[in-house]
C-alpha cells in the first residue's frame, strides 16, 4: 500500500495480502508491541514539532470519530511490558491490544482517507518500531 511509506512499522505488500484473505469473517484482536522514538519529533509536510506524546495525541484525536464509527474498540493499553522469559533483545515502550468487528473493519481504517491524510501522518511521528499480530479467539472446548 504506497501510502505507507515506512516499511519498518506497517505492513508489507504479503502481509497486506494475508489481511485480505483472512478466512474467518468474525471479530479479530491485534496486539501490538510499540518503541517510541525519543525526543523532539517534527513532519514539515504537516507542519508539526513537538514531543511524541504530542504527536499521540494528535493520532488519537483524528483517529477516535473513525474507530467509533466502525465498531473498533481499544481494549488494553499498557506502559513498558517486562519480558519475564524469552528474547528480550526489544525493549517495548507500550502494548496494546485493539478489537475490530472484522478483518475488513481493519482493512476498512486503513484506507479511510481520512485517517490516510489525518492520522498516518502521527502514527509515523510516534512509532520507531512495531510489532502487530492479529488473532481470533479459538473456539472453547
Amino acid at each position: 500500500m504506497a501510502i505507507y511509506h515506512d516499511a519498518e512499522i506497517w505492513p508489507t505488500e504479503e502481509q497486506w495480502r494475508s489481511i485480505l484473505l483472512y478466512p474467518n469473517k468474525g471479530p479479530i484482536v491485534t496486539t501490538s508491541f510499540l518503541q517510541l522514538p525519543t525526543g523532539e519529533v517534527h513532519d514539515e509536510e504537516e507542519g508539526f514539532r513537538g514531543s511524541v506524546a504530542e504527536a499521540l495525541a494528535n493520532y488519537l484525536e483524528a483517529t477516535t470519530p473513525i474507530i467509533e464509527r466502525i465498531g473498533v474498540k481499544p481494549i488494553y493499553v499498557s506502559g513498558p511490558p517486562l519480558t519475564i522469559f524469552g528474547d528480550d533483545s526489544i525493549q517495548w515502550d507500550v502494548v496494546t491490544v485493539t478489537r475490530y468487528p472484522s478483518a475488513e473493519a481493519f482493512i476498512e481504517l486503513h484506507l479511510d482517507p481520512v485517517y490516510v491524510e489525518h492520522s498516518v501522518p502521527f502514527r509515523r511521528l510516534h512509532t520507531k518500531r512495531v510489532v502487530m499480530l492479529l488473532s481470533q479467539q479459538a473456539p472453547m472446548p
